[in-house]
C-alpha cells in the first residue's frame, strides 16, 4: 500500500487519514438530512427541554461536539444579528422543571402562549 504525502513532503499517518475520512463522511451525512428540521430540533431540545449536548447527541444521532459547535455558531450568529438590529442579544435556557415541557405537550403550549401565527 502506498502512503500519502503532505505538500511539505512528510507522510500522512493512517490515523490522520481515518479522521479525515470520518469528518468527510459526517459532512456528507449532514447534507443528506433535513438540516432545517435538525437545527430546529437541537434548538428545542437545548433551550426548551433543557437537555445537554450528550443527551441531544443521542436523540439526533450526532456527536456531542457537533451539537456544541452548532449551538455555539447559532449563538454567535444571533448575537451578530441582534447587534446589527440594535436589540439585546439575550438567549436564555429554561430552568429545569420550570418552563421545561415534554415533547408531547410542547406544540400546544407554545401555540397557546404565543397565540396563533
Amino acid at each position: 500500500m502506498q502512503q500519502r504525502r503532505r505538500p511539505d513532503g512528510r507522510f500522512v499517518s493512517r490515523r490522520a487519514l481515518a479522521a479525515q475520512l470520518f469528518n468527510a463522511d459526517s459532512q456528507l451525512d449532514m447534507l443528506n438530512r433535513n438540516l432545517a428540521g435538525l437545527i430546529a430540533r437541537i434548538i428545542y431540545l437545548y433551550y426548551c427541554a433543557c437537555l445537554n449536548s450528550s443527551s441531544i447527541a443521542i436523540e439526533t444521532q450526532l456527536k456531542a461536539p457537533a451539537i456544541r459547535q452548532i449551538l455555539w455558531r447559532l449563538h454567535r450568529t444571533w448575537a451578530r444579528l441582534a447587534a446589527e438590529a440594535g436589540s439585546p442579544a439575550v438567549l436564555a435556557r429554561a430552568e429545569p422543571g420550570v418552563g421545561a415541557m415534554t415533547p408531547a405537550e410542547a406544540p400546544e403550549a407554545h401555540i397557546a402562549a404565543r397565540g396563533a401565527i
